[in-house]
């Protein structure tokens, strides 16, 4: 979440890679076997906010949590599969 909140408000001037995401390309999310961990949990919130439209950073207060939160759940209906589909969405 670090990379999306220094976007927002700058607390670093420079930026980062372009391949800084990279390594999560190889990396398979949906693991039923993390379920019920808290820390897997916040992965994928973390994870499917990754690609959040630009314009969604710009707003503010309901409508920016509405639209975070919606926008995460279809992400996840894309990505995620069984269990960890039922649990997420």
């Amino acid at each position: 979440m670090f990379p999306m909140y220094n976007s927002l408000f700058r607390v670093f001037v420079d930026s980062l890679p372009s391949d800084y995401f990279n390594h999560f390309k190889n990396l398979q999310i949906d693991d039923p076997t993390a379920i019920y961990s808290p820390a897997y949990l916040s992965f994928l919130k973390d994870y499917f906010t990754l690609n959040i439209p630009k314009e969604y950073e710009k707003q503010s207060g309901f409508y920016r949590v509405r639209n975070f939160k919606s926008y995460r759940l279809q992400k996840s209906k894309i990505e995620l599969k069984g269990e960890v589909k039922n649990v997420i969405t």
